[in-house]
């Protein structure tokens, strides 16, 4: 795995700017594992977040979960489980957790995690 090393001229931002630059899924030859890049800018708190894969029927067939993230790039390698329908949709969301009391009406989801972005792109997985 490479080391990262922040550019010092690259802004840092607070948690409510942090933003999603880059997410790429590259799918393995043996259409069973997708290698997932996402890229965030710089940032001052460390941001939480997920990935997930769904097919073409939008059931989930991989996932996976950061807390805090140390680096602003990070990769994962998703295994897929289930029924590989093509176009597949990469997803991706970065949050941070709150402390503080939100608005009556709120689920306790809701009132705990503050999606700061959230992308998602389509790719196709070789089926062999």
């Amino acid at each position: 795995m490479e080391a990262f090393f922040r550019d010092p001229n690259e802004p840092v931002f607070p948690p409510e700017e942090v933003r999603i630059k880059e997410l790429r899924a590259e799918p393995r030859a043996d259409g069973q594992r997708v290698r997932v890049f996402l890229h965030i800018t710089a940032f001052q708190k460390r941001p939480s977040g997920e990935v997930r894969i769904v097919n073409a029927q939008g059931v989930e067939l991989a996932s996976a979960s950061f807390i805090e993230a140390l680096s602003p790039r990070m990769e994962f390698t998703l295994h897929l489980r289930g029924d590989v329908l093509n176009p597949h949709q990469l997803q991706a969301r970065i949050y941070y957790l709150r402390n503080e009391d939100q608005a009556e009406g709120e689920t306790d989801l809701e009132r705990s995690v503050m999606v700061v972005d959230q992308v998602q792109t389509s790719f196709e997985v070789p089926i062999l």
